[in-house]
């Protein structure tokens, strides 16, 4: 054997002897074939991944919760070898322990109270290693019947409201004019009122009055309005055809009209 080969042997080895347990990733899937959330009251469960040497043996995982907001680590989840697991806290009376599999935790169902930063904790005869991960639980409370709108042909006015009560976690708005043949927003609207209710859930409300006459230049735009989730692919709103095409074109041909006249009068 050349001294290289007998290098690399070498190497190969000692990396052998001192590889211990890597956890890479926590995962989540839920009910609604979801991996960036879960909705309240469904199934879910969290895959903490990890591999380890050959000959080392794993004593523990456990699973630390921490709230959003909070600096403390509260241990939720437990498993250990030749036991039932152990689940505690925001998880007691809501899990399957019955479930063998170390790595998952299987939700029986997701609630916001869950809402956090997890920590697994792998354990074994030799090291411990651990990874993070953000599980977030949407109360999806804001369907399409939490607004309303109102073309009023006397004034030439739309009006859009929106109140929702009970939308879990708090979200951010995307909301504003849009120009459809532009493909882009002309205003933006934020939400009139966000409060925090007594059981953490928020009621928002909106309230956006348009006059057509400030519109006239357009003739294909939308009123667009969506709840946004950060950190999720969640999103609820609408997209209003604001007066309707046919009505700002009729409107324009009536205020240049009445403008004609008024310049003539004028002379």
């Amino acid at each position: 054997m050349s001294s290289n080969q007998k290098r690399k042997t070498n190497h190969s080895a000692c990396l052998k002897c001192t590889f211990g347990v890597v956890v890479s990733n926590i995962t989540l899937f839920s009910e609604s074939n979801r991996s960036d959330y879960a909705l309240q009251g469904e199934h879910a469960s969290l895959h903490c991944h990890y591999h380890t040497a050959p000959d080392e043996t794993v004593s523990s995982v456990r699973w630390e919760w921490k709230h959003r907001g909070s600096e403390e680590k509260v241990e939720v989840y437990v498993w250990r070898p030749n036991r039932r697991p152990v689940a505690k806290g925001i998880f007691f009376g809501r899990t399957d322990v019955s479930n063998t599999d170390p790595s998952v935790i299987i939700i029986r169902q997701a609630h916001m109270d869950m809402e956090g930063q997890y920590r697994c904790v792998v354990q074994t005869n030799e090291m411990s290693a651990y990874t993070e991960f953000q599980f977030i639980v949407i109360v999806d409370a804001c369907q399409e019947n939490v607004w309303k709108t109102h073309l009023d042909m006397d004034s030439c006015t739309d009006t859009i409201l929106m109140h929702c009560v009970g939308l879990f976690p708090k979200p951010s708005a995307s909301c504003g004019v849009f120009n459809e043949d532009t493909r882009n927003y002309l205003t933006s609207v934020p939400f009139d009122r966000i409060v925090t209710l007594r059981n953490s859930t928020y009621e928002i409300t909106l309230t956006n009055r348009y006059v057509i006459r400030d519109w006239t230049s357009y003739t294909n735009i939308s009123f667009k309005c969506f709840f946004v989730i950060d950190g999720t692919s969640w999103r609820r709103g609408i997209t209003y055809k604001l007066f309707g095409a046919s009505w700002i074109k009729i409107f324009r041909v009536i205020d240049i009209k009445i403008y004609g006249f008024k310049k003539r009068s004028g002379r």
